[in-house]
């Protein structure tokens, strides 16, 4: 009888420790489930994202050549600018104030009546 009860009671302990390494299985599997769902959106985020990064590393090219070209043309446009600008000797510059244009006819029409009181 008593070996029986040794028995019973052994094959009770090794149910109760099977049923929690089953549960710690049924455990495992549910968060190996969640991690591989979680992968696969992972996955599919990347795989999302590369066509998008690749065109967007296609535009910054494409803008990058873009300033380039301006910076040339603006370089451009300022070197016409500094030779085709007027020196004049003999006046001082920023002296013609708001109005150029009306400065510089007056300033003619006295060089030339200067002129030709000279003569």
């Amino acid at each position: 009888m008593r070996c029986w009860q040794t028995l019973v009671q052994t094959r009770t302990l090794l149910e109760n420790k099977i049923d929690k390494v089953i549960n710690d299985l049924t455990l495992l599997h549910t968060d190996h489930r969640k991690l591989a769902d979680k992968t696969r959106m992972l996955e599919d985020t990347l795989n999302d994202l590369a066509p998008k990064t690749s065109q967007m590393d296609t535009s910054l090219r494409e803008l990058v050549d873009r300033v380039t070209a301006l910076e040339h043309r603006a370089e451009d446009v300022e070197g016409r600018t500094r030779r085709n600008s007027i020196h004049v000797v003999g006046l001082l510059e920023g002296a013609e104030g708001a109005d150029a244009v009306s400065y510089v006819e007056k300033w003619v029409c006295e060089l030339v009546t200067y002129i030709f009181l000279l003569s």
